[in-house]
């Protein structure tokens, strides 16, 4: 089940991120994600299934459109799905919420990254210091 992250949650946020962190511009940990949850146009939500198997994130920007990420399922989960519920969850939550557009930011390296964003119909807008930058409009401009 998807819902939004809680306090309790965040210890394992952090691992599932730090686990990957040679994907990610900076490591994180309890605190910087306490002061998100904080923050009122940013929102974490978790795969929950008695234990967290992965998580996202979105930002909502005065503009009506959001950044998706982080995006990051644990290891011993991958391949079963649960990356693509999640981010279909985000584009659902960025629907409801009126956002005309959702973009995503992946480095140049990480191949499976960029697979997984152009399969669920992100486009490549440009690249700029080693950072790809995506592209999925929700509601057509």
């Amino acid at each position: 089940m998807i819902r939004e992250a809680r306090h309790d949650d965040l210890k394992t946020i952090v691992e599932i991120y730090n686990s990957y962190l040679q994907n990610f511009e900076f490591p994180i940990d309890e605190l910087f994600l306490l002061y998100s949850l904080e923050d009122k146009n940013f929102k974490i939500f978790v795969w929950d299934d008695k234990i967290i198997k992965g998580f996202c994130g979105i930002y909502f920007y005065p503009d009506a459109s959001t950044e998706i990420g982080p995006i990051a399922v644990d290891r011993k989960f991958l391949n079963r799905h649960i990356g693509t519920a999640l981010l279909q969850y985000l584009l659902n939550f960025a629907e409801e919420n009126n956002v005309r557009t959702c973009t995503a930011r992946v480095s140049d390296k990480n191949l499976n990254a960029i697979k997984f964003f152009t399969d669920n119909g992100f486009i490549p807008e440009t690249t700029a210091n080693s950072i790809v930058y995506f592209v999925k409009y929700i509601i057509n401009p």
